[in-house]
């Protein structure tokens, strides 16, 4: 009966199908950057997946993001204290890979930033994107 279900409503199945794979990338996206060895590869893995994000919904320009958060808010999704989500910014700014000021970001060097997180876009956002 499920199989003449899905066949029946082809485009529900695709869809919910298609859903199901978004969540597993998105949650592997997550996986890999707690993962990463040190705050600052953790951080420029998050800063590169929220400008993937805010670019596909047309809220980021090519290089530049507005992220309003607090070094608390940063430090829980690197899982850190906030002083060494502190130390991760400054060391991203030194290097010259990003700069931030008034809750803005500015990427300064994406390629860098993505060679050292291993950052991949994931499709569901390129999709988007491409669709806005």
């Amino acid at each position: 009966r499920l199989a003449q279900q899905s066949q029946d409503y082809a485009g529900i199945t695709n869809a919910l199908l298609k859903a199901v794979a978004e969540d597993e990338e998105f949650l592997t996206n997550q996986i890999i950057r707690l993962g990463s060895p040190s705050p600052v590869e953790r951080l420029a893995h998050l800063l590169l997946e929220m400008h993937a994000c805010l670019s596909a919904a047309g809220l980021a320009t090519e290089r530049d993001f507005f992220m309003p958060m607090t070094y608390e808010t940063l430090a829980e999704a690197l899982a850190v204290t906030p002083k060494v989500a502190k130390r991760a910014m400054k060391r991203l700014k030194r290097k010259g890979l990003a700069k931030f000021r008034y809750g803005r970001v500015k990427l300064m060097s994406p390629h860098e930033l993505q060679r050292m997180s291993d950052f991949t876009p994931p499709d569901m956002w390129a999709d988007r994107a491409a669709v806005a």
